[in-house]
């Protein structure tokens, strides 16, 4: 009789190892590696200074509408450039959210990172005539944000740990 305890059980085996033995984790993970990295309200404070060297009004170009569409109500809903970008900072806010969750080394440079981003769109205001607008305070708001609810989850995650390794 043949022992099948010995045989690979793909069932068991972690979807990251998996993936490793099959080819696709090196196509993938200079992606994941670099969003780890990079804080994200940064790559929104680079694309709203993308639309800032353009020129023009900031507060007449965050106005523009980006985009409608017609309801099956009958009603046309329309979304503004500014709300656009807010709208996908409040998404990429939830993916830092997740981001704070690791306990790893490589969280602290994440939260340092963070907190330069979130000085540089509080200079930006101040300081840059294009950045004195409702959509770029939102953007810095969602930024700082970001730093502190990051340095609380990164805080109560570490707790967990030390408490499921009986370190309380």
């Amino acid at each position: 009789m043949v022992d099948m305890s010995d045989q690979l059980n793909l069932e068991k085996v972690p979807a990251a190892a998996a993936a490793k033995r099959s080819g696709t984790h090196h196509r993938h993970s200079w992606m994941w590696k670099t969003l780890r990295v990079i804080p994200l309200p940064g790559v929104m404070l680079a694309i709203y200074n993308l639309l800032l060297v353009g020129g023009g009004d900031m507060e007449v170009r965050m106005s523009a509408r980006a985009f409608a569409l017609n309801l099956p109500s009958g009603a046309s809903w329309a979304m503004s450039l500014g709300h656009l970008l807010v709208a996908i900072a409040v998404i990429t806010l939830y993916f830092e959210m997740l981001k704070a969750t690791r306990t790893s080394t490589g969280s602290v440079p994440d939260h340092v990172l963070s907190l330069l981003v979130a000085g540089v769109y509080l200079i930006e205001f101040i300081v840059v005539p294009g950045c004195g607008t409702s959509t770029f305070l939102v953007l810095g708001l969602i930024s700082f944000l970001d730093v502190v609810a990051g340095f609380t989850i990164s805080i109560v995650a570490a707790r967990r740990d030390l408490a499921f390794q009986g370190g309380d």
